[in-house]
């Protein structure tokens, strides 16, 4: 079954849809193209920050279709190696947040214009009910 996977690294982000019966080496292998490093050069790490082994399996870490899905894919971190063959701490940016929403909901303010129209309209409509003459029949 196809599982979908998010991989984050410091400000990027990788989504693949990949079987849930796929090798952490092999994932590695999926993502060296795309980041220009090499498997043995990066550790990936599950929800729990506990390091992934090359030959396990993403479900061996419960990550199975029915909890991956793409609508909310299993985020995994992962890390690489650096110049002097050290392994960089995981270091995720998070996302940006969205400002905030303007307030769009009925304010005192707005009750109170509401309530002097409302009772506008209603005069309005009396002055004109009773200052109409009733016409008979007989004279249309």
């Amino acid at each position: 079954m196809d599982v979908y996977v998010m991989i984050r690294k410091h400000n990027s982000t990788i989504l693949l849809d990949i079987k849930e019966n796929t090798t952490i080496y092999d994932l590695k292998c999926m993502i060296a193209p795309l980041l220009n490093v090499r498997p043995f050069d990066q550790l990936l790490f599950s929800k729990d920050n506990k390091q992934m082994m090359n030959s396990d399996k993403l479900k061996d870490y419960g990550i199975i279709a029915s909890i991956a899905t793409p609508q909310e894919p299993v985020q995994l971190s992962l890390v690489v190696r650096d110049d002097e063959g050290d392994f960089n701490p995981i270091d995720i940016t998070p996302y940006s947040e969205p400002p905030p929403l303007p307030i769009v909901g009925p304010t005192e303010e707005k009750e109170e214009e509401e309530m002097v129209i409302e009772s506008l309209i209603l005069r309005a409509t009396e002055t004109s009910m009773f200052s109409a003459r009733p016409t008979s029949v007989e004279e249309q």
